[in-house]
């Protein structure tokens, strides 16, 4: 009885020991994939990101991931900070947080409640699944324009090379004192697959209407656009179509139509190759 009791003790000792190890293990691959996402950010063109107040530990870290625009002199700076909050687990890391915009005051950005974000990184697939939540804001720039935004969000899921997004936003409209746009319902998904040299893009994208405000009544309804893009090394090749349900001009429908498009252009050479661009007879379209 008492040999057993040791066995059984060694097993559950080992068994500590090893789930000790997996958390130590998933919480230092957690981090390391924070730092190649801050790296990945840092050499987009435009951008600076780095991180401060970091805090790590086995089960819980914590810091701020800090994106600073480069812009032009004589302009206003812009930031954007992003406080977050990790949970180690097992076999897996879990973040969360919000979007803050420093330079930003109340009397050019508001908005009922701070954007939100959460994300999960899975050990050992290194996959990512992520979530960005807004809600309806209001942005006034100058000459008295303003800009309401709808609420939405956007989701990505995938890993380094492969990943997949899904974008859906509420109307939102741009006003200035000679006129301005309203945007309906958006909604654009796609996949992403490759690197910057080469890589394989399908989008779908819809949109419920484009009106223009003050002036002529003008507004394009029901407009679609799907695309394959994808560089390989000899050449960019580019399939798309889109579609427009209808064309109001001054309330009433003038014209409805379909562009399918074609075109390669080939590296190095510096000119593009058109190979098929038609509308549908009746419809609108360009050549």
């Amino acid at each position: 009885m008492r040999k057993r009791w040791w066995v059984a003790g060694g097993v559950a000792l080992l068994l500590g020991m090893g789930a000790g190890m997996a958390q130590w293990w998933s919480s230092q691959a957690g981090e390391r994939a924070l730092v190649r996402l801050t790296e990945r950010l840092d050499a987009q063109p435009g951008w600076q990101a780095s991180r401060h107040e970091v805090e790590h530990g086995w089960r819980h870290s914590s810091g701020v991931l800090r994106l600073a625009a480069e812009v032009p002199a004589g302009h206003a700076p812009f930031d954007i900070v992003l406080p977050y909050r990790m949970r180690h687990g097992l076999l897996g890391t879990r973040l969360d947080g919000e979007i803050e915009l420093p330079r930003m005051d109340e009397s050019r950005w508001q908005a009922s409640e701070a954007p939100t974000w959460h994300a999960t990184y899975r050990t050992l697939t290194r996959e990512m699944t992520g979530r960005l939540v807004w809600p309806t804001a209001t942005l006034r720039g100058e000459a008295a324009s303003r800009a309401r935004l709808g609420a939405g969000e956007l989701t990505l899921s995938g890993h380094v090379g492969d990943v997949r997004y899904h974008l859906h936003s509420a109307p939102w409209r741009l006003t200035r004192e000679d006129g301005g746009i309203l945007s309906g319902e958006l909604d654009v998904q796609g996949r992403y697959r490759g690197d910057a040299r080469r890589f394989h893009h399908t989008l779908s994208l819809s949109l419920a209407e484009l009106r223009l405000l003050g002036g002529a009544p003008f507004a394009l309804e029901n407009v679609s656009h799907e695309a394959d893009i994808r560089l390989d090394d000899d050449a960019l090749h580019y399939r798309g179509e889109g579609r427009v349900g209808s064309v109001v001009v001054g309330g009433e429908q003038v014209a409805s139509g379909r562009l399918a498009l074609s075109l390669t252009e080939r590296r190095w050479r510096g000119r593009a190759n058109l190979d098929r661009a038609h509308a549908r007879p009746g419809g609108v379209g360009r050549e």
